[in-house]
């Protein structure tokens, strides 16, 4: 749901100022996507080298 007005704002804005508006807008998603993934993982890692308290 959150991608949704991120989208249409990207729409909007390539009407205005072409389709480097749109390509900008995908390199930044896939960073942000990235990122939430990459904090994932280590946030997974972080869990596995924790000891368990009994």
């Amino acid at each position: 749901m959150a991608f949704i007005p991120l989208a249409l704002a990207f729409v909007a804005a390539s009407r205005h100022r072409g389709t480097k508006v749109l390509i900008e807008g995908c390199a930044l998603q896939i960073a942000g996507l990235t990122e939430l993934a990459l904090s994932h993982l280590l946030s997974m890692r972080r869990r596995r080298s924790c000891p368990r308290s009994p």
